[in-house]
């Protein structure tokens, strides 16, 4: 049975991840040091599957077994644009050194590293739709770190002929996707939704995203991993451009009783994104399959019934 390994596997997408791979007949390795990740995102898969390893990924060098790993899928992180500029220090320690820390393994033992990364190196966009070769222009610390981890990928593959590609997702959401005050806005808006509270949006609501669902994204990592490509960047999105007007309108169909407070847009967020996924769906075969409106629907539900619960 092949061994991989999921850094940030006990996470929101992590955890996706990790159950699609179980699916598909691999033997997973889960590190995480449960900054973020929770345990309960676990429970679902069968014992004799998977292997918690509790502990930071920069610490992932105290860990002999992963050495029998075929694929080391690196999704630990520090998330947010915002969360970065109040905790940038934290930020880099986790997305640098711990991106460092994955290379120096995967060198060593020649697997082939799945790169995490985030629209967030794009900054605000020069053109739309935003394909690979569009300037990189971080506007947080956080799209900062997981462009200097590109970096170090890279470098790695250069030097040391270490096989990777590295997917830049855009605007994740979905089940199992958890509150906080960093978070996506589709988490946030439907916390407050359930809540009774009103909507706040941060600009006059015209600004765009590219909300790409959480399974579409765990697919896009078994796809890159199962491809002849040893070397890439790929955008990770629909391809579809939204805007949080066109959000409201899908969440007032799910529940109409909300009003909306308008605030003035906050520092480190982009207007407006959106990807092109040409290169992605030619070289790796992959197509978004869950659009906005089932995938908030799903989301809702999930989030309603774990309130519930």
């Amino acid at each position: 049975m092949e061994k991989v390994l999921v850094t940030g596997g006990a996470g929101f997408i992590g955890s996706h991840l990790v159950e699609q791979l179980i699916s598909s007949g691999r033997f997973v390795y889960v590190l995480d040091n449960f900054r973020t990740g929770q345990e309960s995102n676990l429970r679902r898969f069968r014992e004799g599957r998977f292997e918690l390893l509790r502990d930071s990924v920069t610490n992932i060098a105290a860990h002999p077994r992963l050495r029998d790993v075929t694929t080391i899928y690196h999704l630990a992180a520090e998330v947010g644009n915002i969360n970065s500029i109040e905790k940038t220090h934290e930020d880099a320690a986790t997305n640098i050194l711990g991106t460092i820390r994955v290379c120096d393994l995967a060198r060593e033992i020649g697997a082939k590293v799945i790169y995490s990364s985030s629209s967030a190196i794009y900054g605000e966009s020069a053109y739309l739709p935003i394909d690979e070769k569009h300037p990189l222009r971080p506007m947080s610390p956080y799209g900062l770190s997981k462009l200097t981890g590109e970096s170090y990928v890279h470098l790695y593959g250069r030097l040391h002929g270490m096989a990777y590609v590295c997917l830049r997702y855009f605007n994740a959401y979905g089940e199992g996707q958890l509150f906080n005050p960093y978070s996506n806005v589709i988490p946030i808006f439907v916390e407050r939704l359930l809540a009774g509270e009103p909507l706040i949006v941060y600009g006059d609501g015209g600004q765009t995203r590219d909300f790409v669902h959480v399974s579409d994204i765990a697919r896009a990592n078994l796809l890159a991993a199962e491809s002849s490509a040893t070397a890439g960047d790929y955008n990770v999105g629909t391809g579809v451009r939204s805007s949080l007007l066109d959000l409201l309108a899908i969440l007032r169909e799910l529940r109409p009783d909300f009003t909306t407070v308008f605030q003035p847009a906050r520092v480190g967020e982009v207007r407006d994104s959106v990807a092109d996924i040409g290169a992605i769906g030619r070289e790796l075969g992959f197509q978004a399959q869950v659009p906005l409106r089932d995938g908030v629907g799903r989301y809702y539900t999930w989030s309603r019934s774990s309130q519930d619960g």
